[in-house]
């Protein structure tokens, strides 16, 4: 069964516990050995599961139940925070919107079993997003002001609050990247300070577009710094190894999904690679959508992403 040797993957990737980094352990070498295991799995791997304290799972499943609620409103009212204007960077971006980058080149080069199933060219994504801007401190001629949906009082401050824990994993995983290279703890983090930080969930209707082999993100790399993830209520996403070995992705519960991105495979000079990656529905995805329709939750796949970047 290749799904099952594609989940057996990820029994190679270790899952690493951010605490030393977090409470400014005195132990040097906990906190060394916590860096170089960090540097080895995202030059190996691309991702990171993590274990990070600050973020609990009661405020993870809180926010995907306000995000499944938004997102299963009627599109009319979801166009309200729309802006194409500003070309989606703020607010909610429409299904059929989003697409990857032309990566045929790249999907001819794999193995048939390790092969995405995503078309050659490729389609326009069926997910919706949401951007948010986190922590801006210079407001340029650039700059506009985060989207409120109507009649959600705690969309502004969860959004917040979801996006920092997330963002301030990222900061974390980035001093202990500086470190493991022998570099100022700062080194990274001090660049992105007022960076164009996002919180950025994606969310796909399930009902609509829940048949099995349905593309839901295209074969793609992301463009950013590091992209963290809460855990998702649905399976479906498939990242490839550095060996071109392709793995389905299951995080533990209580945990985080790092993934590395253009911007960090550029600075550490290849070492570190932004790995590709897709999001499919799968047997998984259907077992999932049973279980979550038994509880009367709408069909909604919430991706709990965040981007950060550097300045």
């Amino acid at each position: 069964d290749d799904s099952l040797s594609m989940e057996d993957l990820m029994s190679e990737i270790p899952s690493i516990d951010l605490a030393p980094l977090i409470d400014g352990s005195d132990d040097v070498k906990l906190v060394q050995r916590t860096c170089d295991q960090i540097v080895m799995s995202l030059h190996k791997y691309g991702i990171l599961i993590l274990k990070d304290k600050r973020l609990t799972t009661e405020k993870n499943n809180e926010f995907i139940d306000m995000m499944e609620d938004y997102f299963n409103r009627p599109n009319a009212a979801k166009m309200k925070q729309v802006r194409k204007d500003l070309n989606y960077q703020i607010g909610a971006t429409p299904e059929n919107t989003e697409k990857a980058r032309n990566h045929c080149h790249k999907i001819q080069t794999l193995d048939g079993k390790h092969k995405p199933l995503s078309p050659c060219p490729p389609e326009a994504d069926p997910k919706w997003r949401y951007f948010w801007r986190l922590n801006v401190k210079s407001k340029g001629q650039n700059f506009h002001h985060n989207i409120s949906p109507e009649n959600m009082p705690k969309f502004e401050s969860m959004c917040n609050s979801m996006g920092n824990d997330l963002l301030n994993a990222a900061y974390s995983v980035c001093e202990a990247i500086a470190l493991a290279y022998g570099l100022p703890r700062s080194y990274l983090t001090a660049r992105m300070d007022d960076a164009y930080n996002l919180m950025a969930p994606t969310a796909t209707d399930l009902v609509k577009y829940g048949q099995k082999g349905t593309i839901v993100a295209g074969y793609h790399y992301d463009l950013n710094l590091l992209t963290v993830h809460g855990k998702s209520r649905y399976e479906g996403l498939y990242i490839w190894l550095r060996d071109g070995r392709k793995c389905k992705v299951r995080v533990p519960d209580g945990h985080l999904l790092c993934q590395a991105a253009k911007q960090l495979e550029f600075i550490t000079g290849g070492h570190i690679f932004a790995g590709y990656h897709e999001v499919v529905v799968d047997d998984g995805t259907l077992r999932c959508c049973q279980k979550w329709k038994a509880l009367n939750r709408p069909l909604w796949r919430i991706s709990t992403t965040m981007f950060s970047h550097l300045r």
